[in-house]
């Protein structure tokens, strides 16, 4: 397994509107592709600071989802109430329990 790991400065104020798009619009089109596994959001509410990790089958699948452009679309989705662009990274799942 794979995930991609999206780390993000929330405007001040909007923490609660960044998660109704992500509970809303951004989990139910990753529920759509093919590999996709998983999502948890992790939020720092004093720092405005938020964690995404999406969880994929393989890296082929991460890959594919990022390669149709559904990826930027989800992250244009958030632009509203995004302090600054977010940091992506890739990981190897390698323990899970």
């Amino acid at each position: 397994m794979h995930a991609r790991v999206v780390t993000n400065q929330i405007q001040a104020g909007k923490m609660d509107e960044w998660l109704a798009l992500i509970r809303d619009s951004v989990v139910p089109s990753l529920k759509e592709q093919s590999g996709f596994l998983g999502f948890v959001a992790l939020v720092d509410r004093q720092h405005d600071k938020s964690i995404g990790y999406s969880i994929w089958a393989d890296e082929a699948d991460l890959a594919a989802s990022e390669a149709s452009g559904s990826y930027q679309q989800q992250i244009a989705k958030l632009g509203a109430v995004l302090a600054g662009p977010p940091a992506r990274e890739v990981y190897e799942l390698t323990v899970v329990a």
